[in-house]
Protein backbone atom coordinates (compact mmCIF):
# COMPACT_ATOMS: atom_id res chain seq x y z
CA UNK A 1 0.00 0.00 0.00
CA UNK A 2 0.98 3.57 -1.13
CA UNK A 3 0.97 6.07 1.54
CA UNK A 4 0.26 9.80 0.57
CA UNK A 5 2.23 12.65 1.41
CA UNK A 6 -0.15 14.07 4.23
CA UNK A 7 -0.27 10.60 5.51
CA UNK A 8 4.04 10.03 5.48
CA UNK A 9 4.06 13.66 7.30
CA UNK A 10 2.10 12.48 10.36
CA UNK A 11 3.59 8.92 10.28
CA UNK A 12 7.10 10.96 10.74
CA UNK A 13 5.57 13.41 12.88
CA UNK A 14 4.43 10.48 15.41
CA UNK A 15 7.55 8.83 15.09
CA UNK A 16 9.80 12.43 16.27
CA UNK A 17 7.13 12.72 18.91
CA UNK A 18 7.38 9.18 20.06
CA UNK A 19 11.15 9.39 19.90
CA UNK A 20 11.48 12.46 22.62
CA UNK A 21 8.77 11.14 24.91
CA UNK A 22 11.09 9.95 27.64
CA UNK A 23 12.86 13.13 28.34
CA UNK A 24 11.40 16.19 30.55
CA UNK A 25 9.69 19.27 29.55
CA UNK A 26 13.46 21.12 29.59
CA UNK A 27 15.23 18.47 27.73
CA UNK A 28 17.41 17.30 30.55
CA UNK A 29 17.39 13.41 31.41
CA UNK A 30 15.81 12.63 34.50
CA UNK A 31 18.16 9.61 35.42
CA UNK A 32 21.12 12.38 36.07
CA UNK A 33 18.53 14.62 37.07
CA UNK A 34 17.11 12.88 39.96
CA UNK A 35 21.00 12.91 41.38
CA UNK A 36 21.37 14.12 44.62
CA UNK A 37 24.21 16.79 45.14
CA UNK A 38 27.95 14.88 45.88
CA UNK A 39 28.60 16.26 49.49
CA UNK A 40 31.88 18.78 49.79
CA UNK A 41 34.15 19.28 52.63
CA UNK A 42 34.17 17.08 55.16
CA UNK A 43 30.36 15.71 54.71
CA UNK A 44 31.86 14.13 51.18
CA UNK A 45 35.57 13.37 52.85
CA UNK A 46 33.68 11.39 55.90
CA UNK A 47 30.93 10.08 53.62
CA UNK A 48 28.35 11.32 56.15
CA UNK A 49 25.08 13.18 56.08
CA UNK A 50 25.04 13.91 59.76
CA UNK A 51 22.81 16.94 59.40
CA UNK A 52 24.53 20.13 61.12
CA UNK A 53 28.08 19.50 60.67
CA UNK A 54 30.31 22.41 59.77
CA UNK A 55 33.72 22.39 58.76
CA UNK A 56 36.39 24.21 60.95
CA UNK A 57 39.81 25.46 60.46
CA UNK A 58 41.99 25.97 63.88
CA UNK A 59 44.94 28.61 63.73
CA UNK A 60 47.95 28.00 65.66
CA UNK A 61 50.40 31.41 66.57
CA UNK A 62 53.11 29.86 64.36
CA UNK A 63 51.15 29.21 61.41
CA UNK A 64 49.94 25.53 61.67
CA UNK A 65 46.79 24.94 60.55
CA UNK A 66 44.47 22.05 62.42
CA UNK A 67 41.53 20.49 60.67
CA UNK A 68 38.41 20.47 62.69
CA UNK A 69 34.14 20.21 62.21
CA UNK A 70 31.77 20.85 64.71
CA UNK A 71 28.44 19.78 65.55
CA UNK A 72 25.46 20.53 68.33
CA UNK A 73 24.37 23.63 70.39
CA UNK A 74 25.01 24.75 74.06
CA UNK A 75 26.89 25.60 77.13
CA UNK A 76 28.25 22.24 77.53
CA UNK A 77 31.12 20.77 75.03
CA UNK A 78 33.19 18.42 74.33
CA UNK A 79 36.36 18.05 72.42
CA UNK A 80 36.81 14.53 69.96
CA UNK A 81 40.81 13.52 69.74
CA UNK A 82 40.86 10.21 67.29
CA UNK A 83 42.11 6.93 66.83
CA UNK A 84 45.26 6.26 64.22
CA UNK A 85 42.71 4.65 61.74
CA UNK A 86 43.42 6.57 59.17
CA UNK A 87 39.97 8.18 58.98
CA UNK A 88 41.12 10.86 61.58
CA UNK A 89 37.66 12.80 63.04
CA UNK A 90 35.46 10.90 60.88
CA UNK A 91 35.97 7.87 62.86
CA UNK A 92 34.03 9.49 66.11
CA UNK A 93 31.09 10.66 63.83
CA UNK A 94 28.57 8.09 64.67
CA UNK A 95 28.82 8.45 68.78
CA UNK A 96 29.42 12.46 68.36
CA UNK A 97 25.80 12.62 66.52
CA UNK A 98 24.59 10.90 69.51
CA UNK A 99 26.05 12.95 72.19
CA UNK A 100 25.06 15.98 70.18
CA UNK A 101 21.33 14.91 70.42
CA UNK A 102 21.85 14.86 74.11
CA UNK A 103 22.75 18.50 73.73
CA UNK A 104 26.40 18.64 74.02
CA UNK A 105 28.25 21.08 71.37
CA UNK A 106 30.67 18.97 69.80
CA UNK A 107 33.93 20.00 68.05
CA UNK A 108 35.84 16.81 66.48
CA UNK A 109 39.81 17.14 65.60
CA UNK A 110 42.44 15.77 62.88
CA UNK A 111 45.90 15.79 65.12
CA UNK A 112 48.79 17.04 63.47
CA UNK A 113 49.67 14.47 60.55
CA UNK A 114 45.42 13.86 59.94
CA UNK A 115 42.76 15.15 57.39
CA UNK A 116 43.69 18.64 56.44
CA UNK A 117 45.93 19.78 59.08
CA UNK A 118 49.08 21.14 58.46
CA UNK A 119 51.57 21.52 61.08
CA UNK A 120 55.07 22.40 62.01
CA UNK A 121 57.19 19.70 63.49
CA UNK A 122 57.59 22.09 66.97
CA UNK A 123 53.49 22.04 66.66
CA UNK A 124 53.40 19.09 65.89
CA UNK A 125 55.31 18.04 69.33
CA UNK A 126 53.47 20.02 71.62
CA UNK A 127 50.29 17.60 72.06
CA UNK A 128 49.02 20.32 74.67
CA UNK A 129 48.44 23.68 72.04
CA UNK A 130 46.88 21.12 69.99
CA UNK A 131 44.59 20.17 71.77
CA UNK A 132 44.03 23.66 73.05
CA UNK A 133 43.62 24.95 69.82
CA UNK A 134 39.57 23.26 70.41
CA UNK A 135 38.99 24.08 73.71
CA UNK A 136 39.66 27.62 73.15
CA UNK A 137 37.29 27.54 70.07
CA UNK A 138 35.12 25.73 72.13
CA UNK A 139 34.74 28.73 74.90
CA UNK A 140 34.92 31.47 71.80
CA UNK A 141 31.95 29.75 71.01
CA UNK A 142 30.09 29.86 74.51
CA UNK A 143 30.91 27.07 75.79
CA UNK A 144 31.26 26.69 80.11
CA UNK A 145 32.58 23.37 80.48
CA UNK A 146 34.43 21.79 78.06
CA UNK A 147 35.29 18.09 78.20
CA UNK A 148 38.35 16.34 75.97
CA UNK A 149 37.53 12.99 74.73
CA UNK A 150 39.93 10.43 73.04
CA UNK A 151 40.45 7.20 72.11
CA UNK A 152 42.79 4.76 71.45
CA UNK A 153 45.63 7.20 70.42
CA UNK A 154 43.74 10.54 71.03
CA UNK A 155 43.35 8.44 75.03
CA UNK A 156 46.52 8.67 75.33
CA UNK A 157 46.80 12.26 74.43
CA UNK A 158 44.07 13.53 76.29
CA UNK A 159 45.31 11.90 79.28
CA UNK A 160 48.90 13.30 78.94
CA UNK A 161 47.99 16.84 77.84
CA UNK A 162 44.49 17.39 78.42
CA UNK A 163 44.69 19.01 81.81
CA UNK A 164 47.59 21.59 80.83
CA UNK A 165 45.24 22.10 77.53
CA UNK A 166 42.95 23.88 79.71
CA UNK A 167 40.06 20.77 79.87
CA UNK A 168 37.18 21.16 82.48
CA UNK A 169 37.13 16.98 82.54
CA UNK A 170 38.73 14.33 80.75
CA UNK A 171 37.87 10.80 79.20
CA UNK A 172 40.29 8.54 78.37
CA UNK A 173 38.92 5.38 76.10
CA UNK A 174 41.03 2.70 75.69
CA UNK A 175 44.22 4.72 75.34
CA UNK A 176 47.91 3.13 75.25
CA UNK A 177 49.99 2.98 78.48
CA UNK A 178 52.58 5.66 76.51
CA UNK A 179 52.28 7.48 73.19
CA UNK A 180 55.35 9.83 71.64
CA UNK A 181 55.04 13.47 72.96
CA UNK A 182 53.01 12.62 75.79
CA UNK A 183 54.00 11.42 79.56
CA UNK A 184 53.03 7.63 80.19
CA UNK A 185 49.01 7.66 82.03
CA UNK A 186 49.96 6.77 85.16
CA UNK A 187 52.56 9.62 85.20
CA UNK A 188 50.44 11.79 83.66
CA UNK A 189 47.46 10.82 86.05
CA UNK A 190 49.48 12.00 89.20
CA UNK A 191 48.41 15.61 88.32
CA UNK A 192 45.67 14.91 86.84
CA UNK A 193 42.78 16.81 89.24
CA UNK A 194 39.96 17.44 86.91
CA UNK A 195 37.26 14.95 86.64
CA UNK A 196 38.73 11.58 85.27
CA UNK A 197 37.45 9.04 83.51
CA UNK A 198 39.23 5.73 81.84
CA UNK A 199 37.22 3.29 79.77
CA UNK A 200 38.86 0.06 78.90
CA UNK A 201 38.34 -3.80 78.48
CA UNK A 202 40.40 -5.92 80.74
CA UNK A 203 41.10 -8.00 77.64
CA UNK A 204 42.57 -5.44 75.47
CA UNK A 205 46.29 -6.12 76.56
CA UNK A 206 47.93 -4.49 73.82
CA UNK A 207 46.68 -1.20 75.74
CA UNK A 208 48.11 -2.17 79.20
CA UNK A 209 44.47 -2.13 80.90
CA UNK A 210 45.49 -2.57 84.17
CA UNK A 211 47.53 -0.09 84.74
CA UNK A 212 44.66 2.06 83.16
CA UNK A 213 42.95 1.41 86.52
CA UNK A 214 45.72 2.05 87.87
CA UNK A 215 46.14 5.81 86.73
CA UNK A 216 42.61 6.34 88.09
CA UNK A 217 43.47 4.88 91.57
CA UNK A 218 46.96 7.48 91.24
CA UNK A 219 44.96 10.71 90.21
CA UNK A 220 44.43 12.83 93.25
CA UNK A 221 40.89 13.87 91.44
CA UNK A 222 38.18 14.40 93.37
CA UNK A 223 35.69 12.67 90.47
CA UNK A 224 37.16 10.14 89.04
CA UNK A 225 36.18 6.69 87.58
CA UNK A 226 37.78 3.24 85.98
CA UNK A 227 34.67 1.65 83.57
CA UNK A 228 35.31 -2.31 82.52
CA UNK A 229 33.74 -2.33 79.10
CA UNK A 230 32.82 -5.74 78.49
CA UNK A 231 34.64 -5.94 75.00
CA UNK A 232 36.35 -3.96 71.98
CA UNK A 233 38.34 -1.35 71.68
CA UNK A 234 37.87 2.62 71.56
CA UNK A 235 35.01 3.79 69.33
CA UNK A 236 33.60 0.33 69.72
CA UNK A 237 33.33 -0.04 72.81
CA UNK A 238 30.96 3.35 73.53
CA UNK A 239 27.99 2.04 70.39
CA UNK A 240 25.93 -0.84 69.90
CA UNK A 241 25.67 -2.33 66.88
CA UNK A 242 22.40 -0.33 65.84
CA UNK A 243 24.27 2.60 66.86
CA UNK A 244 22.94 3.37 70.20
CA UNK A 245 24.95 4.39 73.20
CA UNK A 246 26.62 1.08 74.85
CA UNK A 247 26.19 1.53 78.88
CA UNK A 248 30.14 2.99 78.61
CA UNK A 249 28.67 5.22 75.83
CA UNK A 250 25.91 6.40 78.18
CA UNK A 251 28.53 7.05 81.10
CA UNK A 252 31.25 9.28 78.52
CA UNK A 253 27.81 11.41 77.76
CA UNK A 254 26.81 12.07 81.76
CA UNK A 255 30.74 12.77 82.51
CA UNK A 256 30.77 15.47 79.54
CA UNK A 257 27.34 16.86 81.11
CA UNK A 258 27.68 17.06 84.49
CA UNK A 259 28.47 19.79 86.35
CA UNK A 260 32.29 20.96 87.78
Amino acid sequence: MRLTVPALLAALLLLLTGCGGDESDDGADPSTAALPPTPTGVAGRCNSDVTGLEELTLEARDGSTVSAATLGTGTTAAVFVHQTNGQGLCGWLPYAEQAAKRGVRVILVDVCGYGSSECTDRFKADVPQQLGLAVDRARKDGATRVTLVGASMGGAMVAGAGQRAGADALVDVSGPFEWIDVPSVTEAARSITVPFLVIASMGDTAIHPAELRRAVQLSPAEQKRFIESPDGHGYDTLLNLDGSPTRAGRAVIDWIRAPS
